[in-house]
């Protein structure tokens, strides 16, 4: 499994696990039932011992050790301007010259540095060629903010040094690699958006996805009352009431559409928010918020 997935496999293996004990205590606790305890007990401590044997090359990772010893080598964006923390989203170029040859072996060793920024906080990574000349390459991501893009700069280890090194061996000779730092113009955008939907500029919020921005705004008012919502919304719209121990009303789909009297009246005086998309995502049902009242 690749070390930058570890973490997660090994939290579906101990899901796995546990579920593995739930079903198997109601298995052995059936045998026990048929054969006696002493013959069952007898019978798991045999297929233990059976299962160790079949098991035993199996090794998870390897012993693999990685050195995440930072090493400060990352040097600092150079900037005309010191930039606000919160300025961003930031965009990342760095240009390879690479040896004509050894293009096919570059790509692939880009796949482990794809990976490491995307560990290290970026949430946009892609490698692209100079159609007028294939030996180029930009290497493009994206980081949230200014800070967060200077914390990668911190987090760099010897680890990830390794993994660089291993890319830019397959440079020309002689050639070193260029980086420039790209900033978004946030408040130019926020203007252009909240005109787009006849809203004012301070009413416009960026996130890295809908996921984040429904996390903030169930954070901002959980303490505003019950829920109402629907089973036709996705996931995101509900769970994270759900997660805060935020009670949830789920309002059943009729042919497809929520009608506005089931809305109002689920309404109660526990009542607080009602968390419903505009638009369905799975069918496109539009719901008229002034017939919700």
């Amino acid at each position: 499994m690749p070390a930058w997935v570890r973490a997660r496999g090994l939290a579906a293996f101990v899901v796995v696990f546990m579920g593995g004990m739930a079903l198997g205590s109601i298995l052995w606790g059936q045998v026990a039932t048929r054969i006696g305890i002493p013959a069952a007990l007898t019978t798991a401590a045999l297929g233990m011992v059976v299962a160790i044997g079949l098991t035993w090359r199996f090794k998870l990772g390897h012993h693999e050790v990685l050195d995440f010893t930072p090493t400060l080598d990352w040097a600092a964006p150079v900037v005309a301007e010191v930039p606000e923390p919160d300025s961003g989203p930031v965009l990342v170029t760095i240009e390879y010259r690479v040896q004509p040859t050894k293009r096919a072996a570059f790509v692939a060793a880009m796949q482990a540095v794809r990976e490491m920024r995307r560990r290290n906080g970026a949430y946009f990574w892609e490698l692209f060629h100079d159609s007028a000349d294939p030996s180029r390459y930009i290497e493009c991501f994206m980081d949230e903010s200014w800070l967060e893009h200077l914390r990668q700069h911190e987090r760099a280890s010897v680890a990830d040094a390794a993994i660089r090194q291993r890319a830019k061996q397959y440079m020309v000779e002689g050639e070193s690699t260029k980086s420039q730092h790209w900033l978004a113009d946030r408040e130019a955008v926020r203007k252009k958006i909240a005109a787009f939907i006849n809203a004012e500029p301070e009413e416009i919020a960026f996130t890295t996805n809908t996921s984040q921005g429904m996390n903030v705004i169930v954070d901002a008012l959980a303490d505003g009352g019950e829920v109402i919502s629907s089973e036709l919304e996705f996931p995101v719209t509900t769970l994270p009431w759900m997660h805060r121990r935020i009670p949830v009303h789920l309002l059943p789909a009729h042919q497809g559409e929520v009608r506005s009297e089931d809305i109002q009246g689920a309404m109660t005086n526990r009542t607080g928010i009602i968390a419903l998309s505009h638009v369905q995502f799975s069918n496109g049902f539009r719901i008229d918020p002034e017939a919700v009242g």
